[in-house]
């Protein structure tokens, strides 16, 4: 028997238990983060197979093969995001309380994904299915990639929260890792615009560019500049996307050797398959980069402590990348554009990777005397 505020009696009412009686939330086991990111990896494998079909003019109905695929994938993920709080929960704790650490904003990503899974519905009977940029852009459609990304770095937050761990095996760190890797790829997918792994992006320019120098010879200098200029924002945005990440990272673990690699390779891997690898070369880029990458953190051992590190690592895995795509890119059809053009992109994206790490490794600030 208890008394509110005002002293009335409340009857058969049991006290929500406080935070001391409240038992430690649960982490994901590795089987349970594995399962997760394998299950996030289905519905990734569904996205970009859709992709590839709005880039080869399939049909353009909702119901569809690879529309199957994406939703089915989402539907295990939610089933087994459910399926994992449902073993834990305790009652009288609130699901969010009462799943695991890291876990919580899954359900909430679930959430957000079927609201923009069904108001995609509307959408499309109001203005018709996308195609191409707009595909990419549709309100509905960014609202599905706020959800599916909080569902895709679940095991990554249960990783990052997980204070017994700093320095993993690769076996040990592989579910936090694919999480990672899921989540920038999808970020890779919505701005496949603007990447030159594309068969159609940066071959594009390079063909339009020989044509415009051969042919017009100083008449189309504006048309020819900026797309130097698109072809420039195209390298320095996947960088960013490319390295960003894998600085993240080195602020909280020492990485075991092959994250790099790992996470370089799938993100091409990813985006090749877009254009069902037309152009395979450029993709291969990404296994040096990935390679020096785990060598000079392995060499350097990168940390909080060592800033310098971590600075010279990011660097150099920007300037590996991008050395590698255009060397690969001469080697099997031809870079067009001249030298000045595609060194200083190079050496523009070092800066960019370079400018990631400072911000996530800035330093230290001074205390001030007597302090």
């Amino acid at each position: 028997m208890h008394r509110d505020a005002g002293g009335v009696v409340l009857r058969n009412v049991v006290p929500a238990p406080s935070a001391v009686d409240r038992p430690p939330r649960p982490r994901l086991t590795w089987r349970q983060g594995m399962l997760s990111s394998l299950f996030g990896a289905w519905l990734i494998f569904g996205l970009f197979i859709d992709g590839w079909a709005h880039n080869h003019q399939k049909p353009e109905t909702i119901f569809t093969p690879w529309h199957f695929i994406l939703y089915s994938g989402f539907a295990v993920c939610a089933l087994y995001a459910a399926s994992i709080v449902r073993k834990v929960h305790v009652p009288g704790v609130s699901v969010w309380d009462a799943a695991p650490v890291g876990h919580s904003l899954v359900l909430v990503g679930i959430g957000v994904f079927g609201l923009g899974a069904s108001s995609d519905l509307a959408w499309h009977s109001l203005f018709g299915i996308e195609a191409s940029l707009k595909a990419l852009l549709s309100p509905t459609h960014l609202v599905m990639l706020i959800g599916a990304l909080l569902v895709l770095t679940g095991p990554f937050r249960a990783g990052w929260a997980d204070g017994r761990q700093f320095q993993p095996t690769l076996k040990q760190f592989l579910p936090t890792l694919l999480s990672l890797a899921l989540a920038t790829g999808l970020l890779v997918f919505f701005f496949q615009y603007v990447t030159p792994f594309r068969r159609d992006e940066y071959g594009t320019w390079v063909k339009a560019y020989a044509m415009f120098v051969t042919r017009f010879k100083g008449a189309g200098d504006g048309i020819i500049e900026n797309m130097q200029i698109v072809g420039l924002m195209s390298v320095l945005i996947t960088n960013l996307l490319y390295v960003a990440p894998l600085v993240l990272v080195l602020r909280r673990w020492r990485l075991p050797f092959g994250t790099a690699t790992i996470l370089f390779a799938a993100l091409t891997t990813f985006v090749g398959g877009l254009d069902a690898y037309a152009r395979p070369w450029p993709l291969l880029a990404a296994l040096p980069a990935g390679l020096l990458t785990d060598a000079l953190i392995r060499r350097f051992r990168p940390g909080a402590e060592r800033p310098w590190a971590a600075y010279a690592v990011a660097s150099a895995a920007s300037a590996t990348l991008w050395l590698a795509y255009f060397g690969l890119y001469q080697l099997a059809y031809g870079v067009g554009w001249p030298a000045e053009l595609w060194a200083g992109s190079v050496v523009m994206a070092t800066i960019s990777g370079f400018g990631v790490s400072l911000l996530v490794f800035p330093p230290r600030i001074p205390v001030p005397a007597g302090a």
